[in-house]
């Protein structure tokens, strides 16, 4: 892949890439927007037992930071390095 341009895709399909050397991370002073995952459902104080399940697991699954992302941040790390 060395030298054959630039281009911008997802984390979590270049994580592996970019761990073992294949990729170079560009331009990290300049984030690329966050993608959410939103779950919609009907206002109200009664959340369903399959619904509240659903939510969770998405919150455990997906909330705080993809672990496909610690990539960027150890790259991030050792360019700021002396």
């Amino acid at each position: 892949m060395a030298g054959l341009g630039i281009a911008e895709a997802p984390t979590f399909l270049l994580a592996d890439a970019i761990e073992s050397g294949a990729l170079e991370p560009l331009l990290l002073d300049y984030p690329t927007p966050d993608y959410g995952i939103y779950v919609v459902r009907p206002p109200g104080a009664n959340v369903p037992g399959k619904v509240r399940v659903l939510i969770d697991t998405l919150v455990e699954r997906f909330g705080g930071e993809p672990h496909w992302d610690r990539c960027l941040m150890k790259v991030n790390a050792r360019s700021r390095s002396p």
